[in-house]
């Protein structure tokens, strides 16, 4: 096995668990969880993630959650539990989902 193989393997293990089992909502998965599983230094590891999707682990794991957080509001119906809201798309608090939010903004269309 040679080592473009085995890298080859670590971006479809990473890849499969952001879009196939969504492990972004899951507010515990961090960079240091992935990397153990993973077998690989952080370091490395987000030296990896940036080569594949330009973005750092945080910036990444914030994207993913305000895409999924954009795609469920509702639009025509308040948010019974801003808490429980905020919470099934990895977020700690509504306070962070909304700074989240907001950031993730600001990079997409910033002002000019």
């Amino acid at each position: 096995m040679d080592y473009l193989d085995f890298n080859q393997r670590r971006i479809a293990h990473i890849h499969r668990l952001l879009f196939l089992e969504k492990k972004y909502l899951d507010p515990d998965f961090d960079l240091a969880s992935l990397s153990a599983e993973l077998g690989v230094k952080v370091e490395q590891l987000e030296g990896l993630i940036f080569s594949i999707y330009r973005k750092s682990f945080v910036g990444l794991i914030r994207q993913l959650r305000v895409e999924a957080l954009f795609n469920a509001i509702p639009l025509q119906q308040p948010i019974a539990d801003k808490e429980t809201f905020a919470k099934q798309f990895g977020f700690e608090s509504f306070e962070e989902m909304e700074e989240n939010y907001y950031i993730e903004m600001n990079q997409a269309f910033p002002k000019f």
